[in-house]
């Protein structure tokens, strides 16, 4: 049989904090604590892992000017216009859909693209009207207000009334 040579074996320093070999500790949640007793145990090693690598690290380092900002203001602007355009194609549809029997609800969608709070609107048509009224999100993934009863033209002039951000032009009724 061939002779395997064998190395010498080594002997290993470890922090008395976390266990691990100093190289480790700031991989470890209590590296403050591991630092403070490395500095306090083993001086020597505690300059070489920490001080060096310190001192190499600030004289690597070089200062680039920031870069400059993309046209913000650009880019802001169109922004708030496209916002602008999509609420001026936008329109609130209020229409009146049939349940069980003789049973009616009045559907009001795109209400939230005005930036009108679905629930609290929800709320004021509830108290307005006395009946029950939910806030939600239609099968296409709008936000719609359902309010029981057929309430389509009281709802319009509350719109008008309660909400300026929406323009009455953008108001449609369908039976």
């Amino acid at each position: 049989m061939d002779h395997i040579p064998q190395s010498p074996i080594s002997n290993v320093f470890y922090c008395g904090i976390c266990s691990l070999p100093p190289e480790y500790c700031e991989f470890n949640t209590t590296q403050k604590k591991c630092r403070e007793w490395l500095q306090k145990n083993n001086a020597a090693l505690f300059d070489q892992l920490y001080t060096a690598t310190t001192e190499e690290a600030v004289a690597g380092l070089t200062l680039t000017p920031a870069a400059k900002p993309k046209d913000a203001s650009a880019k802001l602007e169109r922004k708030l216009e496209a916002e602008a355009e999509k609420k001026r194609k936008t329109q609130v549809l209020i229409k009146t859909e049939k349940r069980k029997g003789k049973k009616m609800v009045t559907v009001i969608v795109g209400l939230d693209v005005f930036g009108v709070d679905l629930k609290a609107a929800s709320k004021l048509f509830s108290q307005k009207f006395a009946t029950g009224s939910s806030a939600g999100r239609s099968a296409e993934g709008l936000g719609e207000i359902v309010i029981q009863g057929e309430v389509a033209d009281e709802v319009m002039d509350l719109i008008v009334e309660k909400f300026p951000s929406v323009p009455e032009d953008n108001i449609t009724i369908k039976s």
